[in-house]
């Protein structure tokens, strides 16, 4: 490169050729790129094909010599110990992420926390006290409940200057796979302190269940590495499987398994019994990258708004093998009882002959034959008994 500074001589040409050549190669790579990217804005398309394409090209632009690399005292005094708005819970200058199925209270839990996060709510929902130095929370709102969020903030006390809207009304939907500069740009305007996303699925056009939501991950989490500050995510869960437990699990955070990948602690809400509205909701922090997660709370939801209590627990559910010892110990109780009564009951009660079967051995139930009386003839049958009555 020193060879445009100093005074040209036939010595120099071989070298200067080679360098003239080497930037104009360069510079075709650079428009090939371009083009290859504004090709995957207009299509909406980046599949792996693309994606290879982009990298080769990438590759291509890098000149020879030393590569560039960050040393473990330069990291650590970038990024410091891993520091807590809500002790245990959302953590600073990362992704964390409210999962749950619709009604659950996502985004009433939202606003609660832009409460503590503005200062305004002196306490955490776990009744941790909030240090925080008071601050302004950016909310992406993508779901037209902007004014929902105004009426449920001013029941808490929160002031109005204290939170702030992103991008986006009516007629303009924010998009943040195209839009993350703006937000960034907004929330330093702004002296924004952290930013609420809700909802996640209404705020990009990518594929949920593809490998494309990993850059509007990639990018929310520089995002919140560069502001210092929490970036929450509020996010749909999937459909619960018929044979699924109700609790929400990573499993059930809709799409790609990517979505949870970047986020560093993810909360999921939900309601015990499906299909109740009304009942006590559980917030459990279903992962943490930074430590223990802290025990699980809960919280129910009223016209004053959400009162934070213990955590509901799910009753240990009866399995038909549990039926069938019920049902053996209440026939049983009075005395023997012929094996053939027994099968009439279960039957009767909808309990299988096998499960009936599985609950004897665990009972220890004792059979004997021996003979008795029917009517006027004496039959041989088996009876079955409690151990007590051996």
């Amino acid at each position: 490169m020193n060879l445009a500074n100093k005074t040209f001589t036939v010595a120099h040409s071989d070298g200067y050729a080679a360098t003239v050549r080497d930037w104009s190669k360069r510079r075709g790579v650079l428009s090939a790129m371009q083009a290859l990217t504004a090709k995957i804005h207009e299509n909406g398309r980046y599949d792996s094909e693309l994606r290879a394409t982009l990298e080769i090209l990438q590759l291509a632009t890098m000149r020879e010599g030393p590569v560039d690399f960050r040393t473990a005292e330069q990291i650590a005094d970038y990024y410091g110990a891993v520091s807590w708005c809500w002790p245990g819970w959302v953590p600073s200058g990362y992704l964390s992420m409210i999962v749950g199925p619709q009604g659950a209270g996502k985004s009433y839990l939202g606003a609660r926390l832009v409460g503590s996060l503005t200062g305004s709510i002196p306490t955490w929902p776990d009744g941790a006290r909030c240090d925080l130095p008071p601050g302004r929370v950016l909310i992406v709102e993508t779901e037209e409940l902007r004014g929902l969020y105004v009426e449920r903030l001013d029941g808490m006390g929160v002031d109005r200057g204290a939170y702030f809207f992103g991008p986006g009304d009516e007629t303009h939907i924010v998009n943040l796979w195209r839009e993350m500069p703006v937000i960034e740009r907004l929330a330093q305007q702004e002296g924004a302190t952290a930013i609420l996303v809700d909802s996640l699925s209404g705020a990009h056009d990518r594929d949920e269940d593809k490998s494309g939501i990993r850059q509007v991950l990639q990018r929310l989490a520089a995002m919140a590495s560069r502001l210092r500050g929490p970036v929450i995510l509020v996010h749909h869960a999937r459909k619960r499987g018929q044979l699924e437990p109700v609790a929400v699990t990573l499993d059930r955070v809709r799409g790609s398994t990517t979505i949870t990948q970047f986020c560093r602690a993810v909360l999921a809400v939900y309601r015990l019994k499906e299909g109740d509205q009304t009942g006590p909701v559980r917030l459990e922090m279903i992962k943490s990258t930074f430590g223990k997660p802290p025990p699980a709370a809960g919280f129910t939801i009223a016209d004053a708004g959400l009162t934070f209590g213990e955590a509901p627990e799910e009753q240990e559910r009866e399995t038909q093998r549990d039926r069938g010892g019920d049902l053996l110990r209440a026939l049983l109780e009075d005395g023997p009882m012929l094996q053939k009564e027994i099968e009439a009951e279960a039957k009767g009660a909808g309990i299988s002959w096998s499960t009936m079967t599985r609950s004897k051995e665990t009972l220890k139930i004792v059979s004997v034959r021996r003979k008795y009386t029917l009517g006027s003839d004496t039959r041989m049958g088996w009876f079955w008994s409690l151990p007590a009555d051996k």
